[in-house]
């Protein structure tokens, strides 16, 4: 069930159900005042590190051979101050962060969607689809230009929504992008099973290796 606007408030400020597990968000700027806080959801500005990934010597990536320092070889970091901007121009890709930090409630979850009227000019924008419940950090976001024209990403601008929802029953903190400020690539983890098959080690209609 996605919170509506009167528990979203409770939520952001402590009080009631909320008051020994509340919801974060640094800077609250005027998260609670109307105008940021829609009726089921709450607005998110653009930080001011951006993420762009580079050609390099590379003749492909491979997930399935995870390198180290994949980060430094593939992407450069820049930092753009509030009275400037980032040209992101079409079919280019950027990894950009919120400029708030977040700590979701233990007891609920979150998911991030973009302003559908940055999307009606090309600009997307993604991130990972769950934000698990504790999660506390900035949320990098994936920034792609699918229009025809450049388009500035000024820091500070309204640039998606938190959708806050309930999440019920007992499970096991698991989050790898934990603590982030900065937009991070990561890495893709190992997936024994997929080793396995490709060593034909595995049948996936017995389970069972041989």
């Amino acid at each position: 069930m996605i919170l509506k606007r009167s528990v979203l408030k409770d939520a952001l400020q402590g009080v009631g159900e909320f008051k020994d597990d509340r919801l974060f968000i640094i800077p609250l700027l005027s998260a609670i005042s109307d105008k940021n806080l829609g009726n089921a959801s709450v607005d998110l500005r653009l930080g001011r590190w951006f993420l762009t990934l580079q050609q390099s010597s590379r003749t492909q990536l491979d997930f399935f051979e995870p390198k180290k320092n994949q980060e430094k070889s593939l992407g450069r970091n820049d930092f753009i101050r509030f009275d400037s901007y980032y040209v992101l121009h079409p079919g280019r890709f950027v990894l950009g962060s919120t400029l708030e930090w977040i700590r979701m409630p233990t007891s609920c979850a979150g998911s991030i969607v973009g302003k559908s009227s940055l999307g009606r000019h090309g600009l997307i924008i993604e991130t990972a689809p769950v934000v698990h419940p504790a999660f506390s950090g900035s949320l990098t976001l994936e920034l792609a230009n699918v229009g025809e024209v450049p388009i500035a990403l000024r820091p500070g601008m309204e640039i998606a929504q938190l959708q806050v929802m309930r999440a019920e029953g007992e499970g096991q903190d698991t989050g790898r992008f934990k603590g982030y400020r900065r937009p991070t690539l990561g890495s893709v983890s190992t997936d024994p099973i997929q080793q396995r098959l490709i060593k034909g080690r595995y049948s996936p209609l017995t389970k069972s290796s041989t």
